[in-house]
């Protein structure tokens, strides 16, 4: 079942978020979209983002230090209100995430986050496979990064593609602020449980802006889809340009049968010493699409 709940009208509003019904020639599907509205430096994140499919992953122990397993925020809690000094609203009442360079890890990485990791409204975990539920799994995103947070040659995913079975980042969106310029990268892993993989790094370089901490406005997506034929495909399009990569000619058995949820946030994979990578998001939406001829 989708994570997108089937409704017998054709349009609803739930946590601020707009669920609505296309029809095409003997095809309906459907697709999240975010409503039009200016975000409020007082509310929480769950009073202005739908959070109702995501857990949050802090980089603290459940007390507050960064030596033991990291903390876990339920999809209640979530879409609840909770914030706190690592998950919060920024001035421009975008949605914060900030990892310190000493956060808590566990799991398979050694690296800590403050990151969204998708789910069903129930609670329960939402994986998929490639095509599957009837389209195309994509996550959208604006955001931006603080570049001085990053620090000079630090390195943050702001999204990713998590394969569940086998356990391990299938893809990941990165902000790279190598020379303290800033640029996007996204990198595949051919074999999905294997290095080395496919890298793509998106122009231009130079994102951070002359003068300030932030970066300009990152718009994204992420897009995972089987057509026809079964072949799988993987879709970046970042700031406008767009990366594909068949993915299913690097492994079909794996690319075809591993199950995958949606990340996003901050997730701090080549730190800074005394840093605390924060990424800020406007607007943050999972969607179904119906399956591209491709």
């Amino acid at each position: 079942m989708s994570i997108l709940s089937i409704m017998t009208n054709s349009r609803a509003r739930t946590h601020g978020v707009h669920f609505t019904r296309f029809m095409a020639p003997s095809l309906a599907f459907w697709i999240s979209v975010l409503s039009a509205r200016a975000l409020d430096p007082g509310k929480p994140p769950g009073e202005q983002f739908d959070l109702t499919h995501w857990k949050l992953t802090l980089p603290t122990d459940r007390a507050g230090a960064f030596s033991g397993p990291p903390e876990e925020i339920g999809v209640p809690a979530l879409a609840g209100g909770y914030h706190g000094p690592y998950f919060f609203t920024d001035q421009d009442g975008s949605m914060g995430f900030k990892t310190p360079v000493n956060g808590a890890t566990g799991g398979t990485s050694n690296h800590p986050r403050c990151e969204l990791r998708e789910m069903l409204p129930s609670g329960q975990q939402h994986n998929w496979t490639a095509g599957s539920e009837g389209g195309a799994h994509r996550l959208n995103a604006t955001c931006a990064v603080d570049s001085d947070s990053v620090g000079n040659g630090g390195q943050v995913s702001i999204g990713q593609i998590h394969a569940k079975d086998p356990n391990i980042a299938a893809i990941m969106l990165f902000y790279d602020n190598k020379e303290n310029q800033g640029a996007l990268r996204v990198h595949v892993k051919k074999k999905v449980t294997e290095d080395p993989g496919e890298s793509h790094r998106f122009t231009p370089i130079g994102l951070n802006v002359p003068g300030t901490h932030k970066t300009k406005p990152i718009s994204y997506e992420l897009k995972l889809a089987s057509d026809d034929a079964g072949h799988v495909i993987f879709t970046a399009i970042v700031n406008g340009e767009t990366w594909s990569e068949q993915v299913s000619d690097f492994d079909a058995h794996a690319w075809k049968t591993a199950t995958f949820y949606f990340k996003a946030g901050s997730y701090y994979t080549t730190p800074v010493s005394g840093c605390n990578a924060t990424v800020t998001f406007q607007s943050l939406v999972i969607s179904l699409a119906a399956r591209p001829k491709l």
